[in-house]
């Protein structure tokens, strides 16, 4: 368990942090998150795996202000939209 004010739980379900991580103090991880080793969150951003899982790789930089978010599981579409991204993977803001 974490204990940086910007990792935060949710629904029991800790987010997991690899080896070399950098999360910038703006930044905000919250839920069913994982990081990979070496994996960054840099200024504004947001991870939030609340109604579903986030996965982010080794090496993956999730730039300024990102907002990464997922959709619920449903009858539908039994895994919801859980997000994955392999290593040395850049997330970037859409502007």
């Amino acid at each position: 368990m974490c204990n940086l004010p910007n990792i935060t739980p949710y629904l029991g379900l800790a987010p997991q942090l690899g080896r070399h991580v950098y999360i910038d103090p703006s930044a905000r991880i919250v839920g069913d998150v994982v990081l990979g080793d070496d994996a960054s969150v840099w200024p504004g951003s947001v991870v939030r795996g609340d109604v579903n899982s986030i996965r982010i790789g080794a090496g993956t930089n999730v730039q300024d202000l990102s907002v990464l978010h997922v959709s619920h599981r449903s009858s539908r579409d039994p895994e919801g939209s859980p997000l994955v991204r392999f290593p040395l993977f850049f997330v970037f803001q859409a502007a």
